[in-house]
């Protein structure tokens, strides 16, 4: 069994990140390590970007 995982806003570290506040106190106010906000705001920005796809897109990248 594995430790659930926490739920991190990104859109909070993205707006923090954006006003110059570093990972470890964006981490400390979150409550989860440097690793669990970074991880976070990795996949809150690969989000975004394929929000950007259209569906033809889409179906083009997967063949």
């Amino acid at each position: 069994m594995w430790r659930p995982r926490k739920i991190v806003d990104t859109n909070q570290i993205a707006t923090l990140r954006a006003q110059g506040v570093g990972w470890k106190r964006i981490a400390a106010e979150m409550g989860v390590g440097v690793g669990t906000v970074i991880r976070a705001s990795r996949r809150g920005r690969m989000r975004k970007e394929r929000e950007h796809y259209t569906a033809e897109q889409k179906v083009a990248i997967l063949d």
